[in-house]
């Protein structure tokens, strides 16, 4: 590949990141592994394999504006922000710290916390980091 299709290659992406951002709130829809995977891409850093996840993420955000952020560890409704504050169904309810969140004590916690958010909820009680978290004690006995 010569400077020139190097060029428009990396021009091309840069597009591509660029319209990812603005179907994104300027990133902040996407999940943090997503925003890192569009630095990347634009930084030049992918791997084959990453050149398809960049451009399966463009197809999502983009193309079909069907982008939605995956659940963290995969557990249903819980999802996590750049600066690592947890969410269950878009409400705040945690905050891990980075090195912590990917780790399998986190997936553990996070499984406990969203039965106490379902437990919340059919008691028809507000989920939220008080009610969950700091508050659980009174709130488990009612």
């Amino acid at each position: 590949m010569n400077v020139e299709e190097t060029q428009t290659e990396l021009s091309e992406i840069c597009d591509k990141a660029c319209a990812i951002l603005r179907n994104t709130n300027d990133g902040n829809l996407l999940d943090p592994k997503d925003l890192k995977l569009t630095e990347n891409a634009v930084n030049g850093f992918l791997n084959d394999a990453g050149i398809e996840a960049f451009e399966k993420l463009y197809q999502l955000a983009v193309v079909e504006k069907s982008y939605v952020k995956p659940y963290l560890h995969g557990i249903e409704h819980i999802t996590r922000d750049h600066d690592d504050y947890i969410y269950y169904k878009g409400i705040y309810v945690e905050h891990y710290n980075p090195g912590y969140v990917y780790s399998e004590d986190a997936k553990n916690n996070l499984l406990e916390l969203k039965r106490r958010c379902e437990f919340l909820e059919s008691k028809g009680i507000e989920v939220s980091a008080v009610t969950a978290i700091w508050d659980w004690e009174n709130q488990s006995k009612k």
